[in-house]
């Protein structure tokens, strides 16, 4: 945790504000977030965020790409750690897609639901969805077979289901280790070589 209200290099106070974004965001929900609620927060003087973000829309566009930022981040870090398979990347890829979903899924979806209040962030959805796919192919892609590519709508059956069962994770209906055991067993069975 970053000290407030003091002097502290300019990259720090930005990931401070982020961090401290991400809060007001799990615990009052998106409505609450606004670039003088986030100074507030920081004990920080009211242009500090502006100059960071320049306005509101662009913070919540900021806080959705850092939430994807982290989870390839650490899908890549997992895989390349834990994967000397195609069953072990696609273990390291259910478990690091659920550990995300666990810790930041509410908020992610209550910040693109309020992106979508924007003209230029009402296909926002898609965006995730690219990102989703991109990422699950470039994850699986070194244990397939030479010259094998997992076909776009395959991609996207899985995106589906996984925000689905990641859905029924948020509403307490499915445990965390149901998740990573149903994603796991429903993209070998779609991938299978």
């Amino acid at each position: 945790m970053f000290p407030l209200n003091s002097r502290i290099h300019k990259d720090e106070r930005y990931e401070q504000l982020l961090e401290l974004a991400h809060q007001i965001i799990d615990e009052e929900g998106t409505d609450a977030l606004t670039l003088i609620s986030l100074a507030d927060k920081a004990g920080v003087t009211k242009p500090i965020p502006y100059r960071h973000f320049g306005n509101r829309k662009a913070l919540l566009y900021t806080l959705f790409q850092d939430t994807l930022t982290k989870l390839a981040h650490n899908m890549e870090t997992g895989i390349d750690q834990e994967s000397n398979s195609l069953d072990d990347a696609i273990q390291v890829f259910a478990k690091t897609y659920m550990k995300c979903f666990a810790e930041h899924g509410k908020s992610c979806f209550a910040v693109i639901a309020a992106l979508k209040a924007y003209p230029e962030y009402e296909m926002i959805d898609s965006e995730l969805q690219s990102f989703f796919c991109q990422t699950l192919e470039a994850s699986l892609s070194p244990f397939l077979p030479e010259n094998s590519k997992i076909p776009t709508v395959t991609l996207m059956m899985i995106f589906g289901a996984t925000c689905t069962v990641g859905g029924m994770f948020l509403n307490q209906l499915i445990t965390k280790d149901e998740v990573v055991e149903n994603v796991s067993r429903l993209i070998w069975k779609l991938i299978e070589p």
